[in-house]
């Protein structure tokens, strides 16, 4: 008997990706597995494309927001095993069984697998070369080792946690993880189990980073004064924030003078 798994997807407007979302899901033959889609009002293609499938377990409402979303797709999952992936990434061929044998065989909480960045701009494939341990302190030393779209939890977990925590709508994965790691640390799996699809409109992107990061920021020294880091570290953190925002400005700029 295989135990069932439980993928849920948030999605917003972006008919662009999510069929290939799906057919990543689908494509991986594993026999005992649901698909929940939750929808927060698309007025794309999305709807049609997801009509499409009706395997899937598909709720079209009004949401407040990305972490309202997945928290809805948690509560509707039935599965033992959970994944979280976004409607503009995508699952890696042949992951759920080594993923469900990895849980039964060593009997973990959660898992987090390595991942691979896709550019839509070229669409070059890029493994994750920067695979450190996730574990609490290195949580707190660097919220970018956050690699949410190649996680998967136990259900127990994520009930004993509560789920996601709804006053964080950017860093809600990174806050997941310190809430977690605060009970034991993952298994990790060096083996690229998700494609995380850079593109200008996804939150982070070139489109949105200048508006969003500070918000980003200001959720990471939220949950940072919450676990008791120090001002130094949270300055250290700034920092870097500050250099990636440069670096993306002075690409668009770059960009707008390109065309």
């Amino acid at each position: 008997m295989y135990p069932k798994l439980s993928i849920v997807t948030p999605s917003l407007n972006q008919g662009k990706y999510i069929e290939e979302t799906i057919l990543s899901v689908r494509n991986q033959k594993y026999p005992n597995y649901e698909h929940i889609i939750i929808d927060g009002g698309s007025t794309d293609e999305t709807v049609n494309i997801v009509k499409k499938y009706p395997n899937i377990t598909f709720v079209y409402e009004k949401d407040n927001g990305m972490t309202d979303a997945i928290n809805k797709g948690l509560r509707i999952a039935s599965g033992e095993y959970i994944g979280w992936i976004n409607s503009d990434d995508y699952y890696a061929e042949n992951v759920f069984y080594k993923i469900v044998e990895l849980f039964r065989k060593d009997e973990v909480d959660w898992i987090v697998g390595n991942i691979a960045y896709r550019n839509e701009e070229d669409e070059s494939l890029r493994k994750n070369t920067y695979f450190p341990e996730i574990n609490y302190m290195n949580l707190l030393n660097n919220p970018d080792i956050v690699k949410q779209p190649g996680t998967f939890y136990s259900m127990e977990i994520l009930k004993q946690v509560g789920y996601l925590n709804d006053k964080y709508r950017m860093v809600m994965d990174y806050d997941l993880f310190i809430r977690i790691s605060n009970l034991n640390s993952p298994l990790m799996y060096d083996k690229v189990v998700a494609i995380f699809r850079n593109h200008p409109d996804q939150k982070t992107g070139r489109n949105n980073a200048q508006r969003n990061m500070w918000i980003q920021l200001s959720e990471i020294f939220r949950i940072m004064r919450r676990e008791g880091v120090g001002t130094i570290n949270r300055l250290i953190i700034l920092r870097k924030k500050i250099i990636d925002l440069i670096k993306i400005s002075i690409k668009n700029a770059l960009s707008v003078i390109a065309k």
